[in-house]
């Protein structure tokens, strides 16, 4: 039945009155009579619940730490409302209020219950100055909800449920309650779309100006077509579409000439492309590249005589045109937007010689000729002289500009040749990214599967331009110019749903802790890490720039940081942050209790909170027991007073489910070492890991259902060890040789006869074991015989350990690059994590388990364990004379370069590759491998990241307190 009350709580959430807000509702005068009160019943409940003390709010007097701020302001607010129907209007304006609010302003924020941001006292306030039913409305319902008094701020119920969301996921039981807290999440989405008048209207008065303001350009730009006569050109007249495309980016009025040279610009290229692609020969485009040329000499000196100089009309149409448009555009910019012709006219050159030549140029050649080819560089580049920032010659010339440009131009013209490509093809142009891409006309190659690989090309350009437009370090190019060249569409839609307001770390370090419903040990929202870990300050430090400000902020960043510490240990990731925002904590610690510090709303009831979070997750601050007592006890009063939920229930399925499982994992634990031992692998020489191996598994896969896939798991992780370790110390090349003959011929061994040592013997005749009890389970699972992809994950994991033996015995010292693609595969994961997942639930195909996808999964997931392994044990292992990627790093060594520098280098690629992992696991587009699977690589990386948090865990005995704590301790929180 405990479930069954913990699901009522979802829908029954009970508030707390308050005697503040109580006190203000009291002071609203009636609609008929101005002296008397319009809630008598709220003087009532005042008159009847004053302490013995004189006092209102909490029942300090029986508390050791009483909340004296919260006293006062409710004693002197109920104090004022029973005076003020005592004495009239004179005690009103004592009071305080005044004309000393615009109240018609705050009238704005009333949101569609009436009230004012959900606040009672706010909401009675603006009533008592402010006429308005609404507010009115809203009041009477709270009185007839709540009796004679009114909680602190209502609606309030969803913000309970998501406290309690919270505190389910930590006593780790969120995956009895999957569909109330989805309910939950999708609530919280759909309660922040709140209409506001002012921002509907002050669009309609901007959209209007801008309209106004391009109607006229619009009417301009035709006239100078028109004038230039280049009307009189057979091509698409498209000056709407270039000139829509310029507003577009540069909408803000001031921008006129910015969209003028964008739209003459884009206009005329349009022109040139059309006529060479149709009526246009070749040597007309070279006629008008030499007329260009000669332009560009010197512009202040006319140096071409059109009409003996230019071959043809439309040569000469195409010319005055450009002349006209560099002219405009300045002398200043004017070297730069001809050399930009140039470039885009000698590309259409190398294009039309390639047509009439029928050369078929390789996809590269393409690429490089085609990016300029676009046409961006002549309408683009020149606009950004008119958006503000001064651009230099050094800027201009730079490799960042260069950069921004190809990367813009590349993805315009791939996204075009996806999208036109057949017609293309039907007009004789053969030239395309997908029709020279290296599988078309392949024999069952679709033309679709290579669309698709173009499509991934674009995003990775979307993303790299990104990262280009956002780099703050070492650039030279100003932003506003940056953001021009971003011209993808989706980022502007995202502009439109994520508005770009000072964002919080804070609240986003909470955001970042919320689990996902579908899967309680991973974030329902990793996209909060992703920014926690791209965000730190430089002093490690989240929040704020508050070294910067005139009154610094201290309280807010150690908030906002510790928050971000809890965010990224709750799922651990980003150590390296971590350690960081820690050194800041610790030296900025005194300022938490120094009550001279400016304090953010709350400060002082949410940050001890996040202490005691912090505390579980073995987190240590250097703050005096008595102070955090302090504020320990303080935190829990406020609790207790703003929310009216027990939490015995939550306790107690807690407690119920924990020991549940617990006694499961006892039992299979205990079967587990019986295993062991009839496989004789407790005679080999090695460390004896299955509760680590048993706990790994016990980790990821915690539901009681999923029994199999956790005994697979501590089969692998065990017999890989062993083996490990054996041929670590003890065992041969030979042995290890002999070893994997006697796997690729599985079936067909007699091991008395074929293997060449006892170890051997055993350790084979345990893998045949494993692969024939997974054999026979995951038929009933997944209904396919999946045995030949274990003996593969075996053989690959021997291959490469096989290889590493060799290194070692001939003392081979392998490149960087050489390690790692080795050494993922021989950190082991592969042998018991991936038979794993046939146990979990979803069918795998032999297509999802070939897939690019399926592997991208495991080689990041491998990559970072093998990383992390390495940066904790280099120092072992270089005595033992072993490779490392430490000591492969090509800095190792070197004269000033010190081993923690190489070490910090590593963890910034750690950091990359959990964002890449987390990345996948989120991505919902064009996947074969179901998220339940995909999870379980994520789990893994963070377990990875417990056992190695401070060195090697699975070697050490650091962990093992932890590991007696779930397997041999039952729990019992409830007193």
């Amino acid at each position: 039945m405990t479930r069954e009350r913990i699901c009522k709580l979802f829908n029954n959430v009970e508030l707390s009155v308050s005697s503040y807000d109580t006190a203000w509702v009291a002071m609203v005068p009636s609609l008929n009579s101005l002296d008397s009160p319009y809630f008598p019943e709220c003087l009532s409940w005042l008159m009847d619940n004053q302490l013995n003390d004189g006092s209102w709010g909490l029942l300090h007097h029986n508390l050791q730490f009483p909340l004296l701020k919260d006293t006062l302001s409710s004693t002197l607010a109920s104090i004022v409302a029973l005076r003020k129907w005592n004495v009239g209007e004179h005690h009103i304006k004592k009071e305080g209020l005044g004309n000393f609010y615009d109240w018609n302003m705050v009238m704005r924020y009333q949101m569609k219950n009436g009230s004012i941001l959900n606040s009672p006292s706010a909401t009675a306030a603006a009533l008592i100055r402010h006429e308005n039913a609404d507010c009115l409305d809203y009041l009477t319902a709270l009185i007839e909800k709540f009796g004679n008094a009114v909680p602190t701020i209502y609606p309030h119920d969803l913000y309970v449920r998501l406290y309690m969301v919270d505190q389910l996921e930590r006593l780790g039981i969120s995956r009895h309650f999957t569909v109330e807290i989805q309910i939950v999440l999708d609530e919280a989405y759909s309660s922040s779309n709140i209409s506001n008048e002012d921002y509907i209207r002050l669009a309609e008065e901007d959209f209007n100006a801008c309209q106004s303001i391009f109607r006229g350009e619009m009417k301009d730009l035709e006239r100078w077509v028109v004038e230039n006569n280049l009307d009189k050109i057979n091509s698409r007249q498209k000056m709407a579409y270039c000139y829509f495309s310029s507003a577009s980016i540069l909408s803000s009025p001031e921008l006129s000439d910015a969209r003028i040279t964008w739209a003459k610009g884009g206009f005329l290229n349009t022109i040139v492309d059309d006529f060479i692609d149709s009526e246009g020969s070749v040597d007309e485009l070279e006629n008008i590249i030499r007329c260009v040329e000669k332009y560009n000499l010197d512009p202040r000196i006319w140096n071409v005589n059109v009409d003996t100089d230019c071959c043809s009309e439309e040569v000469r149409i195409i010319f005055l045109a450009i002349k006209d448009l560099l002219s405009w555009i300045g002398e200043a910019a004017f070297k730069w937007q001809a050399r930009d012709w140039l470039e885009l006219l000698n590309s259409m050159l190398t294009e039309g010689k390639w047509a009439r030549d029928r050369v078929v140029p390789t996809m590269n050649d393409y690429m490089e000729n085609a990016y300029v080819g676009y046409t961006l560089g002549t309408f683009v580049l020149p606009a950004l002289y008119f958006i503000g920032p001064k651009l230099s010659e050094d800027v201009v010339q730079s490799s960042e500009y260069r950069n921004l440009f190809e990367i813009m131009s590349t993805h315009g013209r791939l996204i075009n040749d996806i999208r036109t490509f057949k017609r293309e093809l039907k007009d004789g142009k053969l030239n395309n990214a997908v029709t020279l891409h290296k599988n078309y006309g392949k024999s069952g190659i679709d033309e679709e599967e290579i669309v698709k690989e173009i499509k991934i090309l674009i995003d990775n350009l979307e993303k790299e331009l990104m990262q280009l437009v956002l780099e703050t370090k070492e650039n030279i190019v100003p932003k506003a110019c940056k953001d021009a060249l971003d011209m993808r569409r989706e980022r502007i839609r995202k502009l439109f749903s994520n508005v770009e307001l000072s964002v919080s770390s804070y609240d986003t370090a909470w955001v970042a802790m919320v689990p996902s419903p579908n899967s309680p040990n991973s974030p329902c929202f990793p996209e909060c890490l992703s920014w926690l870990m791209d965000n730190q300050l430089n002093d490690g430090s989240w929040g704020l720039l508050h070294h910067n400000l005139a009154f610094p902020l201290v309280k807010d960043a150690l908030s906002s940081t510790l928050a971000s510490i809890i965010a990224l240990r709750k799922w651990n990731v980003g150590e390296h942050h971590i350690e960081k925002g820690l050194c800041f904590i610790e030296s900025h610690l005194a300022s938490a209790t120094d009550k001279n510090e400016p304090s953010p709303f709350g400060f002082d009831i949410i940050f001890p909170h996040m202490i005691e979070h912090a505390k579980d997750l073995n987190i240590k601050f250097p703050l005096k027991q008595k102070d955090l007592s302090l504020m320990l006890h303080e935190r829990e009063l406020e609790l207790r007073s703003s929310l009216n939920i027990s939490n015995e229930d939550y306790i107690r399925l807690a407690d119920e489910d924990f020991n549940a499982c617990q006694s499961i994992f006892h039992v299979e634990l205990k079967d587990l070492e019986r295993w062991v031992v009839a496989n004789n692998l407790d005679k080999i020489k090695s460390r004896q890991k299955m509760a680590y191996c048993y706990f790994s598994g016990a980790s990821v896969l915690s539901s009681p259902e999923l029994s199999d896939a956790r005994i697979t798991w501590a089969k692998g992780a065990f017999l890989v060890t062993i083996s490990d370790d054996f041929f670590d110390v003890d065992g041969s090349v030979e042995e290890l040789e002999n070893l994997i003959q006697c796997v690729e011929k599985i079936w067909n061994v007699n091991a008395d006869t074929d293997c060449c040592s006892k170890e051997v013997r055993i350790i084979f005749l345990a893998l045949k074991d494993v692969v024939s009890w997974i054999g026979d389970k995951a038929f009933k699972w997944q209904g396919r015989d999946v045995t030949s992809h274990v003996v593969q994950c075996w053989l690959e994991l021997m291959h490469s350990m096989l290889t590493e033996a060799k290194w070692a015995r001939d003392g081979v010292v392998p490149t960087m690059n050489g390690y790692i693609e080795n050494g993922y595969v021989s950190f082991t994961l592969g042998v018991f994590i991936l038979p794993a997942l046939y146990f979990i639930g979803p069918k795998l195909s032999e297509d999802i388990v070939q897939s690019s996808e399926y592997h991208n999964l495991f080689k990041l997931m491998s990559t970072h364990g093998r990383l992390i392994n390495d940066i904790r044990t280099f120092k072992r292992e270089l005595k033992d004379g072993k490779l490392n990627a430490v000591t492969l790093h090509k800095n190792y060594g070197k004269n000033g370069i010190e081993e923690e520098e190489i070490v910090s280098e590593i963890k910034i690629l750690i950091d990359n590759l959990e964002k890449r992992l987390m990345q996948l696991v989120l991505e919902t587009k064009e996947v074969m491998v179901p998220k339940a699977c995909k999870d379980v690589f994520w789990k893994m990386l963070c377990v990875d990241n417990f056992f190695y948090a401070t060195d090697d865990g699975f070697t050490g005995d650091d962990i093992l307190h932890t590991m007696k704590k779930v397997f041999y301790e039952p729990v019992s929180m409830l007193k």
